[in-house]
């Protein structure tokens, strides 16, 4: 295993660098996710396949990430006009306004008759 694969699965956040992740994916994911003979050579099948399996988790999340920093899949822009969101906050507190006020007149009629 190289020392670049044992960062990675040790301290991937390393990675996380939009700079340097535009630079170096296609390598780093050729080494990492393609490259399956340069694990550990003394490692038997089941830990062999548990650390590619890491490898990969860790590429992806470090992918997420840098994507993330770099505003790449973003979700989708929903067109909406600022005075529709004041005027369904509006409806919503006038709404919460009035359950008060009914909550308020049904404690005190309550608290009147005792």
């Amino acid at each position: 295993m190289f020392d670049y694969q044992r960062a990675w699965l040790v301290l991937p956040e390393a990675f996380i660098s939009p700079r340097m992740w535009t630079t170096h994916f296609s390598l780093l994911a050729e080494i990492l996710l393609h490259d399956p003979a340069h694990t550990l050579l003394s490692c038997d099948d089941q830990c062999s396949a548990f650390i590619q399996n890491t490898l990969s988790e860790n590429f992806l999340d470090v992918k997420r990430r840098n994507d993330a920093m770099l505003f790449r899949n973003l979700p989708p822009r929903v067109l909406a006009r600022l005075s529709e969101a004041v005027t369904e906050v509006t409806v919503n507190f006038i709404a919460l306004q009035r359950s008060l006020a009914l909550s308020d007149d049904s404690h005190s009629t309550s608290t009147q008759s005792v």
